[in-house]
Order: C-alpha cells, then sequence, then structure tokens
C-alpha cells in the first residue's frame, strides 16, 4: 500500500537496481532480462534529474509514467521468473521459449512508453 503512495519515479527507482540484481541472477533468457535491466537503469537516471522540473507536474507526464512504471513491474516479475530453473526448463525449450517472448514483448512496451514520455516532454518544454 505505502508503495502505491510513491510516485512513479521513485518507484522506479526503487526497482531499478533490484531488476538488475536479479537480471544478473537470471538462468533463462539472461541476455534479455539484462537488456531491460540495463535500459531500467538508464531510465531511472533520467528520471531521477527531471524529477524536480515543471515538466513533472504536467498530468499527461504522470499517466505516461504509471504505464511506465506498471510495464516496468511487469518486466520485474518475468526477471524473477528467469531465475527459476528446473527439471521441466531444462527439457522442454517452450517454457523459455515463452518467457523470452513475453521478456521481448515487454521490453517493446517499455520503447513505445518511453517514446510517451518523450513526446510529452517535447511538447511541454516547446510550450515554456
Amino acid at each position: 500500500m505505502a508503495d502505491q503512495l510513491r510516485s512513479p519515479v521513485v518507484r522506479i527507482a526503487v526497482l531499478a537496481p533490484k531488476i538488475k540484481a536479479e537480471a544478473e541472477k537470471a538462468r533463462l533468457n539472461k541476455e534479455e532480462c539484462i537488456k531491460i535491466a540495463t535500459r531500467l537503469n538508464k531510465v531511472s537516471e533520467l528520471l531521477s534529474q527531471l524529477e524536480q522540473t515543471e515538466m513533472m507536474k504536467d498530468p499527461a507526464m504522470s499517466r505516461a509514467l504509471r504505464k511506465l512504471d506498471e510495464t516496468f513491474s511487469q518486466a520485474h516479475m518475468l526477471i524473477t521468473a528467469c531465475q527459476r530453473s528446473n527439471i521441466v526448463t531444462m527439457f522442454l525449450p517452450w517454457p523459455a521459449k515463452k518467457l523470452y517472448e513475453q521478456l521481448r514483448e515487454v521490453f517493446d512496451q517499455m520503447v513505445l512508453e518511453l517514446n510517451d514520455v518523450i513526446a510529452v516532454g517535447v511538447r511541454t518544454i516547446g510550450t515554456v
């Protein structure tokens, strides 16, 4: 509940190091997990620099950041799933393949949502 009261920027900043650590421990799809973790860390660093700007007060930016936060939470769940390895995943290719596809989808979603954040930022800067 307390986590829901924090801003998306703070939640992303808290989630970034967790995802990075978990991506390093991934047993399945490690490369994709690290790719997502790297992107999340870069986004977190950028957002922390923008947090105190007027741009962050824009309602459209708040919506875009909430969507991005939800996508990063989904990425966190998938990366956590990549840490688990059992007898099924060692002999059957489809659990790892399904996770890979989900990771690719969440990465693509991250890119789209980052584009939304950028578009709002550019629009906000243009009105100043």
